[in-house]
């Protein structure tokens, strides 16, 4: 009975450690800082507008475009979306693109990726997840 309780002790000890400590990492920290500037950016909320309005105009068929050449994906496939020509759609969809390719190179500055990487395999996913505060938008990892 003293084994199972000084088990659960050391548990619920590691625990609140593992949580102090990535709330202390400078990596964390920095990584926090620059993830809230990053979702919090013009071309972020940019992004996220296109994206949107990328999915309500190509309903359903939004999985057809990934991996595809969009322009000549649209050419045979208008009538399958609520785009009312392909003008508009290439434009759209090129905002998307721009903005995420923006956003791609910010994070890379920032070493966002580099950093998510050494944090989840240091802490793990849930760890991060559960730790990472947001200014005024939730966003999932």
């Amino acid at each position: 009975m003293k084994k199972i309780f000084y088990s659960s002790v050391l548990l619920f000890t590691l625990s609140i450690n593992a949580q102090n400590s990535i709330r202390e990492d400078k990596i964390f920290i920095d990584y926090e800082k620059n993830y809230n500037e990053l979702i919090m950016s013009k071309e972020f909320i940019k992004f996220n507008e296109t994206t949107q309005a990328m999915g309500e105009k190509m309903g359903d068929h939004y999985e057809s475009i990934i991996n595809k050449d969009f322009n000549e994906w649209i050419e045979k496939n208008l009538s399958l979306t609520k785009f009312e020509s392909v003008g508009e759609a290439n434009k759209l969809y090129n905002e998307m693109v721009t903005t995420s390719d923006i956003l791609k190179e910010k994070s890379k500055e920032l070493s966002m990726d580099k950093n998510q990487e050494y944090l989840i395999k240091k802490y793990g996913k849930e760890e991060l997840k559960k730790n990472l505060k947001f200014q005024n938008l939730k966003t999932s990892l």
